[in-house]
């Protein structure tokens, strides 16, 4: 994976409040190709209906299968990676498109609190995937008032789901607040790059990000909420 994610400029259409793609891929093995570790400011929803491989979002790693479900927020880097052919149902919007009621309506304080914890990126238990896939499918076929109104819906859906997981500790909202960005790229980067190696060096870790070994633990314990030792263990599963 390249130490820094590509951000992807999506276009969507300016009479549309947000998009909906179904993607199809024969495989999508490379994430050390540019592009497929990235992120986009727009907000995204991601339904798996056919495939499985390892998912990536913000610094979590884990595997994925069918009715994979997950929100992924705004500039929060993400990835499938897979070997098997695939298929997706992505959706994109933006905040700003929703700003003047999501905000301000207290009917949406619960898709608000949504969004707000999109920061961390969300997975979504099966039979939430399931719910869902019927209202996107229906989303395909709408247009004007009712596709808004299916996607409220949709949302709504995610927003009072009792299963939920939040798959990130790095809150992207603040991660470029703290200057942290660059420091916490490199330490995943370095663990996807070497974590086959039974030799992996945390001392030159520490050399390559200017830190002494203490101050790079409390900053690893600081950002991710575990040891290098936990995220080096947790790749390895993965």
């Amino acid at each position: 994976m390249p130490s820094k994610p590509s951000i992807e400029k999506l276009i969507v259409d300016p009479g549309q409040s947000f998009s909906i793609r179904h993607i199809i891929r024969k495989e999508r093995p490379d994430q050390h190709k540019r592009g497929v570790w990235h992120y986009h400011p727009e907000y995204e929803i991601t339904l798996t209906i056919k495939s499985s491989g390892n998912r990536f979002v913000g610094y979590n790693m884990s595997e994925y299968t069918i009715y994979d479900f997950v929100l992924v927020g705004e500039n929060v880097p993400h990835c499938w990676i897979t070997e098997q052919y695939t298929e997706q149902k992505v959706i994109n919007f933006r905040r700003d498109v929703f700003d003047g009621f999501i905000a301000k309506l207290p009917e949406m304080k619960s898709i608000n609190n949504l969004l707000e914890q999109s920061h961390y990126g969300i997975k979504f238990d099966h039979q939430t995937a399931i719910e869902a896939l019927q209202i996107i499918n229906n989303l395909e076929q709408q247009m004007g008032f009712d596709r808004l109104i299916s996607f409220l819906n949709l949302l709504n859906l995610m927003a009072n789901a009792k299963n939920k997981e939040l798959l990130s500790y790095v809150d992207y909202s603040i991660k470029d607040s703290i200057n942290a960005s660059s420091r916490i790229e490199m330490v995943y980067s370095y663990i996807l790059e070497h974590y086959r190696s039974e030799s992996i060096s945390f001392s030159s870790l520490a050399d390559k990000l200017n830190l002494s070994k203490g101050a790079l633990c409390k900053f690893i314990k600081r950002m991710t909420k575990k040891t290098f030792t936990e995220l080096l263990i947790e790749t390895r599963l993965n």
